[in-house]
């Protein structure tokens, strides 16, 4: 339908469903009187008022997904949605931020376990550990056999981005241990998994400890 002019529209949503313009006031002419045009001055800004408050509670916390109404109700199939209802959705994001300067022994954290990930892709190769293994490591569904083995030969920029997601889960894992219970995700780890990460984070502090020991001797001579 070509653009008309002079006509009345209305939408009931910036984007998303329902975001398109269609006519109203059929046959009714454009022009308003001022009274008219005051109360609709009136209703616009109280109806503007009122999305603005209801995008403000929308950033207050994560809410599940309405699968019918929600333009990105695909998180809602993968659990984020359910696993972070209620979350301060900036408290939920500072846990993915880079190690700060202070956090010490999540950054050890981190470069060993890239050192790990660093071994395991040189590691990855036929003459290594056979083709069937690397079959199995690019296996993504437990019924259907790839139709190729997994190739460490990847570009740097994509093992980059895959050093990155697991940079920011491991942040993510450590940094939520620490908040309060009423506060932090939902997810909890198993009797084993927390012995064990104590375990590590002693053994680091105690890495630390002894390296600042170290330097105050060699200061000292």
């Amino acid at each position: 339908m070509p653009w008309r002019t002079g006509v009345q529209s209305q939408r009931f949503f910036n984007n998303g469903p329902g975001s398109g313009w269609f006519e109203v006031g059929f046959g009714v002419p454009a022009t308003q009187t001022a009274d008219e045009a005051a109360m609709m001055e009136r209703t616009v800004r109280a109806m503007k008022q009122k999305q603005e408050q209801f995008e403000r509670e929308d950033k207050e916390c994560i809410k599940a997904a309405d699968t019918k109404t929600d333009a990105n109700a695909w998180l809602e199939r993968v659990g984020w949605a359910d696993h972070l209802q209620g979350l301060d959705p900036e408290a939920m994001r500072q846990l993915t931020d880079p190690v700060g300067e202070e956090e010490h022994v999540l950054q050890l954290i981190q470069d060993s376990i890239m050192r790990v990930m660093s071994q395991a892709r040189i590691t990855a190769t036929p003459s290594t550990v056979g083709s069937q293994a690397l079959f199995e490591v690019q296996r993504k569904e437990v019924d259907k056999k790839p139709r190729r083995p997994f190739d460490n030969r990847v570009e740097e920029n994509t093992w980059a981005r895959y050093i990155a997601v697991w940079s920011k889960l491991i942040c993510y894992i450590y940094r939520a241990e620490d908040m309060a219970d009423d506060k932090r995700p939902g997810f909890k780890l198993t009797k084993q998994q927390s012995d064990r990460m104590n375990a590590l984070e002693f053994m680091i502090k105690d890495h630390i400890e002894d390296l600042r020991v170290r330097i105050g001797l060699v200061l000292t001579i």
